[in-house]
């Protein structure tokens, strides 16, 4: 099988979709050998897909310097498709081209603006959003989906028959898992300036994120804060920021005992998760929720919100709270804090819970679909 997996959306402005198409890939050259992976990329993107093809001979780098963005692409991708004698095209972002000329397999991570309508304004964007999801999932022969909440969504919100939908969960990156010594975390904590105790919120300040919210509720984590528990806790925060909602950005330096760090690179996020005593995640609407699974898989305690999404990943091993009550965020967290037994728990139910995700189980999943779509048998073995 001979397979075109379109790499352009990832970059910098896409760190996710980025960390997905690169796992993916991988895992698919390790699950199948045959598998003939021709994989479109911007060459002027930083990511390491050069390291990737020379690990793996049936995988090939083919230069596509067309920005999703580009409607130059609706005409030069197809045209380079042509060109390529392959039997699948798989479309990793809704901006596609939307005559391929190949069976198309698609995956959609989520559906926030259509969820929550803020999260995407002005209102001629979720429009035109909501528009060309529509004709990217009329053009692909299946659509695949980071979870059953984003699978409900295309049907509810999209119209998409769940006989076209396929759920394939992604994994964590290898690399978060519990540290080997804590001494090394702790040393590490104290070159960045970061207190011994923190809550860590990992992700972007997007109104949906419910940061305000959670602002809020750390002012009353601080008014609450009895000596006797010890050590005051920060708040830290760490991930890329969306100029366009700078409001939540200088609220959240101006409160108690908050750090604002950016965004990190990846050892860094790592010894970040590793170092925490919570991760807090208090999102209004996920299409999966991976700062979960990244925390559960370092063996840290999970507070996060009671949404679908969160819920299905977190499997009964997160401290659930009502997003929309900045008194129900500021009790989980203090419940957290103040409950070593609780929190050991939580990280050992955690950690549990996250080795159920793994990118070969993706992988696999992802093959079936190619197969099913091409109307080939599943291999054996």
């Amino acid at each position: 099988m001979r397979v075109v997996l379109d790499g352009r959306p990832a970059g910098e402005y896409f760190p996710g979709i980025g960390r997905y198409v690169y796992h993916l890939t991988r895992a698919l050259a390790q699950e199948d050998p045959g598998l003939e992976i021709l994989l479109l990329h911007d060459p002027r993107a930083d990511v390491p897909w050069r390291a990737l093809a020379g690990e793996f001979p049936h995988l090939k780098l083919v230069p596509a310097p067309w920005s999703p963005f580009s409607p130059a692409g609706q005409v030069a991708i197809p045209r380079l498709l042509r060109t390529l004698d392959a039997d699948l095209y798989h479309a990793t972002y809704y901006l596609m081209p939307y005559l391929a000329g190949l069976p198309t397999v698609l995956t959609v991570y989520d559906l926030v603006p259509l969820r929550v309508p803020s999260a995407l304004s002005p209102a001629w964007r979720r429009h035109l959003y909501h528009l060309l999801h529509r004709l990217a999932v009329r053009r692909a022969g299946l659509c695949l989906t980071i979870s059953h909440t984003t699978a409900k969504d295309m049907t509810e919100l999209l119209g998409v028959p769940p006989a076209r939908l396929r759920v394939t969960y992604p994994a964590p990156d290898p690399r978060f898992r519990p540290p080997a010594g804590h001494a090394e975390v702790e040393r590490w904590k104290r070159s960045r300036g970061l207190p011994a105790r923190y809550v860590l919120y990992a992700g972007i300040n997007k109104p949906h994120k419910n940061l305000g919210r959670l602002i809020e509720a750390w002012s009353l984590v601080m008014a609450r804060w009895q000596d006797a528990w010890g050590e005051r806790p920060a708040l830290v925060w760490a991930g890329p920021q969306d100029q366009r909602f700078r409001g939540i950005l200088e609220a959240f330096q101006q409160a108690e005992s908050a750090y604002v760090l950016g965004r990190l690179s990846d050892d860094d996020l790592v010894r970040l998760y590793q170092g925490a005593e919570v991760l807090v995640h208090p999102s209004l609407y996920e299409g999966f929720g991976l700062p979960v699974l990244e925390a559960m898989a370092c063996g840290v305690p999970v507070a996060c919100a009671d949404r679908p999404a969160l819920n299905e990943v977190a499997g009964g091993a997160a401290l659930l709270f009502d997003p929309e009550d900045e008194e129900a965020i500021a009790g989980a967290l203090l419940e957290l804090l103040t409950a070593p037994e609780r929190r050991q728990a939580l990280a050992e139910a955690g950690l549990a819970r996250a080795a159920e995700f793994t990118w070969p189980a993706a992988a696999r999943a992802t093959l079936a679909a190619y197969r099913e779509l091409l109307g080939r048998p599943a291999q054996k073995g």
